[in-house]
């Protein structure tokens, strides 16, 4: 069997594919195994795609994110913080999960206060109205 000769592009476009598929798979927290299963393809092409050792063909690529449970726009994105980690498509703030939490806690909270805030009014005019007084005057 004869080996196929390789362009440089064509190394770089598998090596960035490689590292995309990688991080996607790390971010859905899967192995290359469970990847592998639930893809219907071998373990080692899984591993042989992300090392950027090949392409795979369009079905088995097709499968292989079916089977991470992410899209071909996913895909793109990622190839794209690939070749620039800092690009103007990732305009995402860096913060650590933490953070990420507490700020989406509070948002959360204060969010309810508001909704909560607008029922009271909201009842409030279907019982009536607002009444001089009433409310703190």
């Amino acid at each position: 069997m004869s080996r196929v000769t390789r362009s440089d592009e064509e190394i770089e476009e598998a090596r960035i594919l490689g590292k995309a598929l990688a991080a996607l798979r790390a971010s859905q927290g899967l192995t290359q195994a469970q990847v592998a299963e639930r893809a219907g393809v071998a373990k080692q092409r899984i591993c042989k795609a992300e090392r950027g050792h090949v392409y795979p063909r369009q079905g088995n690529l097709k499968r292989i994110l079916a089977g991470m449970g992410v899209t071909f726009a996913a895909l793109h994105r990622a190839q794209g913080l690939v070749q620039d980690p800092r690009s103007e498509e990732d305009d995402t703030p860096d913060y650590d999960s933490e953070a990420a939490h507490r700020a989406a806690v509070r948002l959360a909270q204060e969010a309810g206060k508001a909704v909560a805030h607008c029922c009271l009014a909201f009842m409030e005019l279907q019982a009536g109205g607002w009444e001089e007084g009433r409310h703190g005057e």
